[in-house]
């Protein structure tokens, strides 16, 4: 009888302690929530704990992530129909705040917007701005630049440059 107490105790510390260790591996930074509130950040990789039951972990990768958009025809002035495939990578630099602008839809959320933001500039682009192949390179990292920094501020992401 004692031996079986002691066994269902055992087990159960082990459950707790388990429930209460997280990882948080070098590519990702960690969020911890409480009741659906930020209560910590964790950027550094490594062991973490949480309260077991109370809060929960959500990852973000913090490596440079790729967004590639579906091939899109734009009909610029001349109504010469363009078929434009486009790309763009960004990375998560501040995780609260990413987690405030696209709520609990995380990157999905933050990858739709971003295409619609990338579809609407390559819309805008009229027929003589893309005489040279490196002008249309410009016009959209400018136009991505631009839209970029108005979301840099809520949503903080942050568009590289391609690689030449």
């Amino acid at each position: 009888m004692v031996l079986r107490v002691i066994s269902i105790v055992i087990a159960l510390i082990a459950f707790v302690t388990y429930s209460s260790l997280f990882v948080v591996d070098e590519r990702q930074k960690a969020l911890v929530l409480q009741f659906g509130q930020v209560a910590d950040v964790k950027e550094e990789p490594g062991l973490a704990f949480k309260l077991p039951f109370i809060q929960q972990v959500v990852r973000y990768d913090d490596r440079i992530l790729s967004l590639d958009t579906m091939p899109l025809e734009v009909t610029p002035l001349d109504d010469r129909r363009l078929v434009v495939d486009a790309f763009a990578r960004y990375r998560i630099i501040n995780v609260v705040q990413f987690r405030q602008a696209v709520g609990t839809g995380g990157i999905v959320t933050a990858e739709s917007r971003l295409e619609r933001i990338l579809n609407a500039a390559l819309r805008e682009v009229e027929l003589n701005e893309l005489i040279f192949l490196h002008r249309i390179w410009r016009l959209l990292l400018e136009e991505c630049r631009q839209r970029e920094k108005e979301w840099q501020q809520t949503r903080e992401l942050e568009v590289k440059k391609p690689l030449k």
